[in-house]
């Protein structure tokens, strides 16, 4: 079995909780300006794709291509900016009892 790529190489982004025990939800944005994200479960990354993000709320951060910044329950809001569009991925996980 084998497969062959139409367009060239790709990035598989794979999340996996345990079921029934975790539950997960994944986001697919495209900032171009600034974006408010609200980390509404217990655990939240934040994953830009293809280019830099400027992350602000209790802190500040920079994320490049695929650094990825793990935000806890304790963060309300946070404000995503790019100087350019860029996909990032919002990734949730709470558990289930």
């Amino acid at each position: 079995m084998g497969a062959t790529l139409i367009s060239g190489p790709i990035t598989d982004l794979n999340v996996m909780t345990r079921r029934g025990r975790v539950m997960h939800a994944v986001e697919r944005l495209s900032v171009s300006t600034a974006s408010d994200i609200k980390p509404i479960t217990e655990t939240t990354l934040i994953l830009p794709l293809d280019g830099e993000v400027g992350v602000t709320g209790p802190a500040t951060a920079s994320l490049g291509p695929r650094d990825t910044l793990l935000i806890g329950p304790d963060v309300a809001e946070l404000r995503l900016e790019a100087a350019r569009p860029t996909t990032v991925f919002v990734i949730r996980i709470a558990s289930l009892g």
